[in-house]
């Protein structure tokens, strides 16, 4: 008996689907049982944090949490390529539980605060203020104030490792979603994870971003859960994932015109955006309307959805759109040009009336972070300090004018004295911690700026360069409300400013790698453009501070000696690697 060719053919195909999908159970069999990162595993021994982090039992407990984490680790890469409902679930219970290891871990993590603040001052009590240099004699008291102090920011330390060990597997359970091309189960995520706050921002916008590129058979999904949105951050991540389906989700025009007049301006912000990437005619007059009501990088960024759409360079200059408008608009409005053919143009005069190293201060609301580590004692023309194994290499005692402290500490004032009154800003000073000048953000009044210039003047230099929670403690600044924790906030613009690579306290180098990663999750929209700076020409991470600031939409920039400032990102590729 002979079978056709049609026959084998779907026999084989049976077969292959068949296999597959026990492939894809065994994969969520595996997951369910190997994925089980509980605080208990990741609890730091107190046994291992009283003995030094060169001693055989600290490195155990690193190697020890190491191989936990690439268990889990292998346990989520193992449902990569697979995208059933099922699949999801699993995904969804995933970031679930690792949120709920996290929650107890940050509120630890918190806790430390209050008594590093006490160490530390007693510290700078003992010693009149002045750093600890390695090799110098100080009294017994001093010297025991300081192991004090030191041995509570390891812990500290080793709790941040705990939570961005935990936060990495968020990551790869995102990335799960991200290759997902399945529509039933990017259906299941978007109705049963979008609108959830149990699932991060970043979850939801993978969920998004990859349902759109299975093209227009999902904008119906998409639409759905746009209309059942109720609160903005959601509505904000409904409206980027119709926008990664460009002029084919074009129905959905008059939904996106009319969130231009929502309450909520990352909603009117993301609504432009989508509009811009639709190429709607109808949409050019209500965002001329806007434009005149925005400021800031708002403004900015509907300026250049304008310049793209119509090909014009009027920049923020709402009169001369309102004039173009009223001329050339119908032409336009009915179909008669094309759209989308046209590139943003510079900052125009009125973005430049002030700088801060170098970058225009064209926003309406600054966080400056700026770097009180110990390395800024050296002189600010000294290219080559920035190793902390070669020792400190400090200006004079009587010449402290040119440290780089010193030197950024002018360069802020003089920002900060650029400000008008329309603007509002907040500083955070680090070193080994990060710390706010005002809790909130504060309105740039002249007694403020004064406040500020005189905080700023005191600022000491001393210690390590945590980075991560310099950032991390920025994008506390925000709106939240009951909102997603990493969408409200409140500014739109971070200046961060270092002379050295990222470190942690009694730990060592930190991982840049992680920062990007914080950065991704705390400003997922990218609604916050990060500026970096860079003060000397050894000891920086070139490839990580112009990828922190491509990534979220600012400039890099390198302060040489003499005060020079250069465009960083010349001495990076676009990939991030040298030139």
């Amino acid at each position: 008996m002979s079978i056709s060719v049609p026959a084998i053919v779907l026999l084989l195909g049976l077969t292959a689907v068949a296999s597959a999908q026990g492939d894809e159970a065994a994969a969520i069999k595996t997951f369910q049982r190997e994925f089980k990162p509980q605080g208990r595993a990741l609890e730091t021994r107190k046994a291992v944090m009283s003995v030094s982090t060169e001693s055989g039992p600290y490195k155990e407990e690193l190697a020890r949490r190491a191989a936990l984490t690439r268990t889990w680790t292998d346990a989520v890469r193992g449902l990569r390529g697979f995208g059933s409902p099922a699949v999801a679930k699993a995904v969804a219970d995933g970031w679930a539980r690792v949120a709920r290891e996290v929650a107890p871990l940050e509120s630890k993590y918190e806790g430390f605060e209050k008594r590093i603040a006490t160490a530390y001052a007693k510290v700078t009590k003992l010693s009149g203020g002045e750093p600890l240099l390695p090799g110098k004699r100080y009294p017994q008291k001093l010297v025991a104030a300081q192991q004090v102090w030191l041995m509570i920011n390891r812990q500290q330390s080793e709790t941040r490792r705990d939570i961005t060990d935990l936060t990495s597997l968020q990551d790869e359970l995102r990335q799960v979603v991200t290759a997902m091309k399945d529509p039933t189960g990017l259906t299941w995520l978007i109705e049963n994870a979008v609108g959830n706050k149990r699932y991060g921002l970043s979850l939801k916008v993978a969920a998004l971003r990859a349902s759109a590129a299975l093209g227009e058979s999902m904008l119906p999904v998409l639409t759905t859960a746009l209309d059942r949105a109720d609160k903005p951050d959601v509505l904000a991540a409904c409206i980027f994932g119709i926008a990664n389906l460009g002029d084919k989700a074009k129905s959905a025009t008059p939904k996106l015109i009319a969130l231009l007049d929502h309450s909520d301006g990352g909603v009117r912000e993301q609504a432009a955006l989508a509009l811009q990437h639709m190429k709607a005619p109808e949409s050019i007059g209500p965002l001329v309307t806007l434009l005149a009501k925005e400021r800031g990088h708002a403004q900015l960024r509907i300026a250049a959805v304008l310049e793209i759409l119509t090909g014009q360079q009027h920049g923020r200059n709402v009169p001369a759109w309102q004039r173009w408008f009223a001329k050339e608009g119908a032409d336009y409005t009915a179909g008669k040009k094309p759209l989308g053919l046209g590139r943003p143009s510079a900052h125009s005069e009125q973005d430049k009336k002030n700088y801060y190293y170098g970058i225009p201060q064209d926003g309406k609301s600054f966080v400056y972070i700026i770097d009180c580590s110990g390395s800024m004692v050296v002189d600010k023309d000294n290219p080559k300090f920035g190793d902390p194994g070669k020792g400190r290499d400090p200006v004079p005692a009587n010449d402290k004018a040119n440290s780089r402290s010193e030197s950024s500490k002018r360069e802020l004032i003089l920002a900060l004295s650029a400000l008008s009154s329309d603007k509002r800003f907040n500083i955070i000073w680090y070193n080994h911690k990060a710390t706010l000048f005002k809790k909130t953000m504060v309105d740039a009044t002249p007694a403020n700026i004064e406040a500020a210039k005189k905080f700023v003047r005191g600022l000491p230099a001393d210690s390590s360069t945590n980075i991560y929670e310099a950032l991390e403690l920025a994008f506390t600044l925000t709106g939240r409300g009951s909102y997603d924790k990493h969408y409200g906030v409140d500014f739109d613009t971070i200046f961060l400013m270092t002379d050295g690579k990222p470190t942690l306290q009694g730990v060592g180098d930190d991982d840049p790698n992680k920062i990007i990663e914080g950065a991704r999750k705390w400003n997922p929209l990218k609604r916050v453009v990060i500026h970096t700076i860079a003060m000397g020409e050894s000891g920086i991470d070139h490839e990580f501070m112009s990828k922190l600031a491509r990534e979220n939409g600012g400039q890099y920039r390198k302060i040489l000696a003499g005060g020079r400032v250069v465009d960083g990102s010349k001495d990076v590729g676009e990939g991030g690697g040298k030139k």
